[in-house]
C-alpha cells in the first residue's frame, strides 16, 4: 500500500526541506550514535530478563560483519536502504497518518515507531524491541525538525555506517 501511495503522491515521498531548527543538522549524527547506544542498552536489558545475568559484551549483527573490508558498494547499499526506508517508512507513513487519516501527532508518532520496529522483524524479536527505542528517537527527530526527512536520513545513515565501520574494524 505504501508503494502505491509513493507513486500516487510523490510530492510527499520526495519532499526535502531544511529543518525548522537548523542546528538539528549538526546534532543528527550524534543522535544516530545515541540510537546505537540505546539499542545496545535495550539489548542488555532483554538478555538480563532472559538470563538473569548482566551481559555487557556486544556484537554487531552478522549482516554487517560478513566481510572483513568495507567496499564502496557496502556504503552505497546502506545509503540507498536508509534513504528508501526513511522516505517510505517514515515520511510517507507519517504524512499518510497525519494528513490523510487526520490522526493526532501522538498517535502518528507511536504508529510510525511501531512500523519502524516491525520493519526489522527479520533480525528477530529482540531487534524489534530494541528498534522501538531508536524508532521513537527518529520519529521525534522528524517531528521536531518540522518534518525534515533529511535530518533523519543523516542520523540513520550515521548509525548504520558506524555499525558497518565498527563491525569491519573488529574483524581485521
Amino acid at each position: 500500500m505504501l508503494v502505491v501511495l509513493a507513486v500516487w503522491r510523490p510530492q510527499q515521498v520526495l519532499a526535502f526541506h531544511l529543518p525548522t531548527f537548523l542546528p538539528l543538522l549538526l546534532l543528527a549524527p550524534f543522535i544516530g550514535i545515541v540510537c546505537i547506544l540505546t539499542e545496545y542498552l535495550v539489548g542488555i536489558m532483554i538478555l538480563f530478563f532472559r538470563t538473569g545475568k548482566i551481559v555487557t559484551s556486544v556484537a554487531v549483527h552478522s549482516s554487517y560483519a560478513a566481510i572483513s573490508q568495507i567496499a564502496i558498494m557496502d556504503i552505497l547499499s546502506i545509503l540507498a536502504l536508509v534513504i528508501g526506508e526513511e522516505l517510505i517508512g517514515r515520511q510517507l507513513l507519517y504524512y499518510l497518518l497525519a494528513a490523510e487519516f487526520a490522526m493526532a501527532p501522538s498517535a502518528v508518532i507511536v504508529l510510525c515507531t511501531v512500523a519502524y520496529a516491525l520493519n526489522h522483524l527479520s533480525f528477530g524479536i529482540a531487534s524489534v524491541i530494541s528498534k522501538l527505542a531508536s524508532g521513537m528517537l527518529y520519529v521525534m527527530l522528524f517531528y521536531l525538525s518540522g518534518c525534515s526527512i533529511g535530518v533523519v536520513i543523516l542520523a540513520h545513515a550515521t548509525q548504520n555506517l558506524t555499525l558497518l565501520a565498527s563491525s569491519r574494524r573488529t574483524r581485521s
